[in-house]
């Protein structure tokens, strides 16, 4: 008889299992090992992605609140007489 071993990973909910005759403590610390270095490696590999598209967004919003403060901004011309607020 075969017993799975599960592991959800909680952010994206990927699952992975694997079947194992007997559940042991080593076997299931090998089996998360595992998954946990595939892990790393996939996100290594997708970190320059990652990093790449959160600059885009960065870039992105900062030129919606531009846009956004000078829709709203009046343009003034002062001159040397007039009296301005402190």
């Amino acid at each position: 008889m075969k017993y799975p071993v599960v592991a959800i990973e909680y952010f994206t909910k990927w699952i992975e299992a694997e079947p194992v005759t007997q559940i042991t403590t080593h076997k299931v610390q090998h089996f998360v090992a595992e998954e946990s270095n595939e892990e790393r490696k996939v996100n290594l590999d997708l970190l320059d992605i990652v990093r790449e598209e959160a600059r885009i967004k960065a870039k992105a919003l900062k030129r919606r609140v531009e846009y956004k403060y000078s829709s709203k901004l009046r343009p003034r011309q002062f001159q040397v007489v007039d009296l301005v607020m402190r």
